[in-house]
């Protein structure tokens, strides 16, 4: 064999090695800097009131894909990193979503039209009360006899 054919190789080898060996923590390390960016906007959204199963969820597995890669485990810490990832954006929406329906529920109740509509003789006001309320009329005509 000449020097030319072994080097080309060679060259190869060690570039299938290098990426091999050194792509599993540069590409954990990205995805778990990513998860842990969602995971900012997570609980800047609220998730750990309007999310909880979601928040928990992106958090054990941001928690999990830092243990696997402390343990140079990178396959695992990259699929706990895209699940952390996953699930901080599905937290997210639905913590966007319940904020949503919540205000959409306290703008329903505050808006109780309030009728006011005077006569010569009556007037109605609407009010919101626990207790019952007993209304007596007068007598429409003189002559009616109270029973």
């Amino acid at each position: 064999m000449s020097e030319r054919s072994v080097a080309p190789r060679a060259l190869c080898a060690v570039a299938v090695v290098a990426l091999a060996g050194g792509c599993g923590p540069i590409m954990s390390t990205s995805l778990i800097i990513d998860a842990e960016a969602k995971m900012a906007a997570l609980k800047a959204a609220e998730a750990e009131k309007y999310a909880p199963y979601e928040f928990t969820a992106a958090t054990q597995y941001l928690h999990k894909a830092h243990e696997e890669l402390g343990y140079a485990d990178y396959g695992p810490a990259i699929d706990y990193a895209y699940k952390a990832a996953a699930a901080a954006d599905k937290g997210i929406k639905r913590a966007s979503d319940e904020k949503d329906r919540e205000l959409e529920r306290s703008n329903a109740t505050s808006i109780v039209p309030a009728t006011s509509s005077t006569s010569s003789t009556t007037t109605t006001t609407t009010t919101t009360t626990t207790a019952p309320v007993l209304i007596e009329r007068a007598p429409e005509s003189t002559t009616e006899q109270p029973k």
